[in-house]
């Protein structure tokens, strides 16, 4: 079975977290047995055609400099050209994008009468998923967030994400509150496989009073929130710091914030980490919190709990599929910014209740969240999709 993966963001160079669990999926289904093609754009320091782990690479290039990229990496196409009112970098992110579409298609249609493929395996629905389902007809997309719903430009995105699903054999989501919401778009067979993850090979060890946050620093992460949570929490516990792993446009608001609410020297700002520093922060701290206003499912969430630690959430879509509430973490309402604090306070309070939270979330991440299972999930649905060839409509639903 020979599968392209059409993706805006694969791993660049050791370690670079962007796009690392599409690289890990693909190299599981390569295992199985699948020959895997991974198309995606060039940003200006990796070859342009490579072999990984028995995937070949193939990047396109969409600009005449290919170090002048600002469309793709960091924070994902749709967040780099929404916020081209942050700066210059977002306003050339929005300048690059008829490039690269025009690139990206003709570079997938090149490599599908190339290599004549069995299916193609598109991520994210805009613009990857309707470029592949107007390429080749055994497509399938798989939605990684809730990109779809949003806007670029002033422009909707729903009505391009319908056409795109529509087309499509198959839709893959990776939380039950991300099919509902396709599923508002569609009739097309919605199959829930959550994404994996991929631990280092070390035990939980003893935590520092850290709460941990990484993501994108945009308003929907909710970032502001938990700043403002923390600052309750540092009324009680002197020793508490906050560590916010990441970067983007709301970094200096944040730091302001912080500045505002006399907590400046325990919130830390981190910017960007590789992903082994990213998992030494995992096994440091004793909270995890993520207050993201709507979440599709929240991958570092799982990371967190992989990790052995507890998570604090918000209940905004997708987390409810990872985190048993008064199990493995707390949910609070979206927008509660006294129940964020009360819960991550009774967790640094209680270290023995974050052990046992934490524990009982690795366990539960390990035996449902491992790239084998996943890979195995996604040969099914290829399969579906090829014993269903000139049908019009697969079988609802697809049995995996």
């Amino acid at each position: 079975m020979r599968v392209i993966h059409f993706t805006s963001v694969y791993p660049r160079f050791h370690g670079d977290v962007h796009g690392w669990f599409i690289e890990e999926l693909c190299r599981q289904l390569a295992e199985l047995g699948c020959e895997v093609h991974v198309l995606c754009p060039h940003d200006g320091s990796s070859p342009l055609v490579e072999e990984s782990h028995g995937v070949m690479v193939h990047r396109f290039t969409y600009l005449l400099s290919r170090r002048g990229n600002k469309l793709t990496y960091r924070a994902g196409m749709k967040d780099n050209v929404s916020l081209a009112a942050s700066g210059v970098a977002a306003i050339l992110a929005a300048a690059q994008l008829p490039s690269y579409l025009r690139a990206a298609a003709s570079s997938l249609r090149k490599l599908i009468r190339k290599l004549t493929p069995d299916l193609v395996n598109a991520h994210w629905t805009v613009p990857q998923g309707l470029i592949s389902a107007l390429e080749h007809p055994n497509t399938v997309i798989t939605e990684h967030g809730l990109e779809f719903k949003g806007r670029v430009l002033g422009v909707s995105l729903a009505p391009l994400a319908k056409v795109a699903f529509q087309r499509a054999r198959v839709v893959v989501v990776n939380s039950r509150y991300m099919r509902e919401q396709v599923k508002k778009l569609t009739s097309t067979p919605v199959v829930t496989i959550r994404m994996g993850v991929k631990p280092p090979r070390v035990e939980p060890r003893g935590s520092e009073p850290v709460v941990l946050a990484c993501g994108f620093l945009i308003p929907r992460k909710g970032f502001h929130h938990l700043v403002a949570a923390f600052s309750i929490v540092k009324r009680e516990l002197k020793d508490a710091q906050l560590v916010i792993v990441g970067e983007g446009p709301m970094m200096e608001s944040l730091r302001s914030l912080a500045r505002r609410l006399g907590v400046e020297g325990a919130v830390h700002l981190v910017g960007k980490l590789t992903w082994r520093q990213l998992w030494s922060e995992y096994l440091r701290c004793a909270v995890f919190a993520h207050p993201a206003l709507e979440e599709g499912l929240g991958l570092v969430i799982a990371e967190a709990m992989s990790a052995g630690k507890p998570v604090v959430a918000y209940d905004s879509g997708g987390p409810r599929d990872l985190i048993v509430d008064g199990v493995t973490g707390f949910l609070v309402p979206p927008g509660d910014i006294l129940g964020l604090a009360d819960r991550i306070r009774v967790l640094l309070e209680d270290p023995r209740l974050a052990r046992e939270m934490g524990a009982r979330g690795r366990e539960l991440i390990q035996r449902r969240m491992s790239f084998k299972l996943i890979a195995r999930m996604y040969v099914r649905v290829y399969r579906a999709v090829l014993a269903h060839v000139g049908c019009r409509q697969l079988p609802q639903p697809v049995r995996l």
